[in-house]
């Protein structure tokens, strides 16, 4: 299926007087004003998506900047442009997203597993990135220092292999039992809750912290290993936890095109004006 696009668009051909030519060299003024307002709403969308509050006071988390990067400018002729984003999650952010029951993953995915009582439950990783790192779920500088200190070892995948899926279904070709890989591992150093409360860490960032272990890949051009820090929670069915919140809209495309229509209409009806008295001669 593919992605909600978000435009703002402009388009004035209709403005244009009846059994004029529709051309960008007839209509200079309007055909710049056109550019003009869509300039300006692609760089007024992408303050907001930049972090830039909004008139009600709401903010967009910038985060990584891919959804300030995905808004684009298109001119379609001389007198239509539309700024847009193709983005998946552009409409999480524009519209806010209901409150919903993260367990439902726990009906549809092949990985899920039985425990002995029979209820279905997953092993969801978590990444914890450096301290300064752009991409979010930051981990504290004490926690990053604590890994580089004596007797810290890595963990490491040691093979993958085929197991049963937990939801008992069947290929409709092989008539076999559905497989999904696993990964066996080597467990090193694992960041315990007396560890964390040493460090000052408590509360619900340490009981998510809770567990940590650290993969290190060695660098194939001789430099320092590449790690990941990851953290391991069980979603499990009829608990009641993994629930999500309802998240508000922000809006910032409705906003940029309501803030902007005032302003387009006025130079556009001037735009207009000065190029038809041009053509009259006056």
């Amino acid at each position: 299926m593919p992605p909600v696009t978000f435009r703002i668009g402009v388009e004035v051909a209709h403005l244009i007087p009846e059994n004029s030519p529709l051309t960008g060299g007839l209509f200079p003024t309007l055909s710049h004003a056109v550019a003009a307002i869509s300039a300006a709403a692609h760089r007024q969308w992408v303050q907001y998506a930049s972090g830039m509050a909004l008139p009600d006071g709401k903010v967009i988390n910038p985060r990584t900047g891919e959804y300030a990067r995905s808004i684009q400018l298109r001119q379609l002729g001389d007198f239509s442009a539309e700024v847009y984003t193709n983005l998946a999650y552009a409409a999480g952010i524009e519209h806010g997203m209901p409150a919903r029951d993260l367990k439902r993953m726990l009906d549809y995915s092949l990985k899920v597993r039985l425990t002995k009582d029979g209820r279905r439950y997953l092993i969801i990783p978590f990444r914890w990135n450096n301290p300064n790192s752009v991409l979010g779920n930051n981990m504290p500088q004490e926690v990053h220092d604590w890994w580089h200190g004596p007797g810290r070892t890595p963990s490491a995948i040691t093979g993958v292999h085929r197991r049963l899926s937990g939801t008992g279904a069947y290929d409709i070709k092989t008539r076999q039992q559905i497989t999904v890989p696993a990964r066996t591992y080597s467990w090193g150093s694992r960041m315990g809750k007396s560890d964390l409360a040493e460090l000052g860490v408590t509360g619900p960032l340490a009981k998510r912290m809770e567990g940590m272990v650290n993969f290190r890949k060695p660098n194939a051009r001789g430099g320092a290993a590449h790690s990941k820090f990851m953290t391991f929670r069980v979603m499990i069915e009829g608990s009641p936890g993994w629930k999500a919140p309802a998240v508000e809209g922000k809006w910032p495309a409705r906003t940029v095109a309501q803030q902007l229509q005032p302003v387009a209409e006025q130079a556009f009806g001037k735009a207009i004006e000065e190029d038809v008295k041009r053509l009259l001669g006056g």
